[in-house]
């Protein structure tokens, strides 16, 4: 037999055969059956005052004034500090990343020098056109002074980053003799 029942919320809700649906109890009824005054934990009246009063639901309270300032004033003291070091690491990656392209185009433009066999004759500077524009190469050739048979060859890639000028450098021996020498 089903019937409706008032839940503690005072939503309605179908019994059957004394069980409620969905969990609900009818109101006055705690865990072990129907409540006498003073038994039940989800007193609808203030028994203090007698007057109405909305029930806990399982003893839930709201943060006091208290612990809302403490929390931002740990949230003041904390935030800080770790939003510059979060700051000085993105930084600090963006830097090592335009650092190490630029040292695969140094790397790259180096062994195009060589690779033309042209040495003397290959123009010593110029961009990597508009795919990396901030980036710039300059190339120098000279002899290497120990040995008149090598040459040195040296080409930096330099680029600005938050208007301070830098530059990654490699270098290279090419060999110039004769293979009988």
């Amino acid at each position: 037999m089903m019937s409706r029942v008032r839940t503690w919320h005072g939503h309605l809700a179908h019994a059957s055969r004394g069980h409620l649906v969905r969990g609900f109890r009818p109101m006055g009824q705690g865990q072990d059956g129907p409540a006498t005054h003073g038994q039940d934990a989800r007193a609808t009246h203030d028994r203090r005052r007698g007057l109405p009063c909305r029930p806990r639901l399982g003893g839930a309270r709201g943060f006091t004034i208290v612990e809302v300032l403490a929390t931002l004033t740990l949230a003041a003291i904390v935030l800080p500090p770790a939003i510059h070091g979060l700051l000085l690491c993105l930084a600090t990656a963006g830097n090592a990343r335009q650092q190490a392209q630029a040292a695969s185009l140094a790397q790259s433009k180096l062994a195009e020098i060589v690779a033309t066999g042209e040495l003397y004759d290959a123009e010593l500077r110029g961009d990597f056109g508009e795919d990396l524009p901030q980036y710039t190469w300059l190339a120098e050739v000279g002899e290497w002074e120990e040995d008149a048979r090598l040459v040195q060859v040296n080409v930096a890639v330099l680029w600005s980053r938050r208007g301070q000028q830098r530059h990654v450098a490699v270098s290279t021996l090419v060999y110039m003799g004769s293979p009988s020498e």
